[in-house]
């Protein structure tokens, strides 16, 4: 737990007592502070963020996000943005969009997923089995060939070039 504690006071550029180290700019300003802070982990990792916000006078809300949907069937990779050095310091998630329209979700699906994932994020409700239920209902792979039509697409080819 300590050292859990160390890493998130390093990550937020705060000293071990939740204070800025000397020489820091101030985290003052509307401006400079986000609306909304999302963490990735668990409810230690959770705990510990809102301690070194709070000693530093600061009531964000916070909620945990990967680790809270992946329990809930919803699975997410962590995506560096633009403006981030690398993946290492990724502080975005990715959701594999194109891998569930190929899976035939379309709006409405996205809609009813998006509906989901507030209910577990923002409520903490359990979604485990709506999402599984959703994702049962798209089980048929599409855009792509089945067996029968990449025979016959090869055999086509293969009759054009002179095979």
């Amino acid at each position: 737990a300590k050292e859990e504690r160390a890493r998130l006071m390093e990550a937020g550029r705060l000293n071990p007592d939740g204070t800025l180290p000397e020489g820091a700019p101030p985290l003052s300003g509307f401006a400079d502070l986000p609306d909304l802070i999302l963490i990735d982990g668990g409810a230690q990792q959770l705990r510990f963020a809102r301690e070194a916000m709070h000693m530093q006078g600061f009531d964000i809300p916070m909620f945990g996000l990967a680790e809270r949907l992946e329990e809930n069937n919803v699975i997410v990779n962590y995506q560096a943005t633009p403006d981030e050095e690398g993946f290492t310091a990724s502080g975005a998630l990715r959701l594999g969009v194109s891998e569930m329209t190929r899976f035939g979700f379309g709006p409405a699906e996205f809609d009813r997923l998006a509906e989901l994932m507030a209910a577990c994020i923002l409520r903490g409700e359990d979604i485990d089995e709506e999402v599984r239920k959703l994702r049962s209902e798209h089980l048929e792979m599409r855009y792509c060939f089945n067996d029968d039509e990449m025979e016959s697409a090869l055999n086509d080819f293969a009759r054009q070039i002179g095979l």
